[in-house]
């Protein structure tokens, strides 16, 4: 018979490794066939805003060399390379 110590660290564990864990998105100003949502170097993003923009609480984005001088995104009326607008919650 298990005692209920046992049971109880099982399932903690089990619920622990089906948790979320953080993406980690790419950005290659050269790629010539990005596809969201970016998960490896094959399909990675061309501009970093993109990557961003898919991204979620937690994730990290690699971003490969090159000069990422395209793109934008207004923000309060004002134009910017990068934006980042989402909040993680804490």
């Amino acid at each position: 018979m298990k005692s209920p110590a046992l049971s109880l660290a099982a399932s903690l564990l089990l619920s622990l490794s089906f948790g979320a864990t953080a993406a980690t998105l790419y950005v290659d100003i050269k790629n010539a066939a990005p596809s969201s949502p970016y998960t490896s170097w094959a399909t990675a993003a061309t501009n970093i805003q993109d990557a961003v923009d898919a991204s979620a609480a937690g994730d990290n984005i690699l971003v490969t060399n090159g000069l990422y001088g395209v793109g934008a995104r207004a923000v309060s009326g004002v134009s910017n390379r990068l934006a980042v607008t989402k909040c993680s919650g804490s």
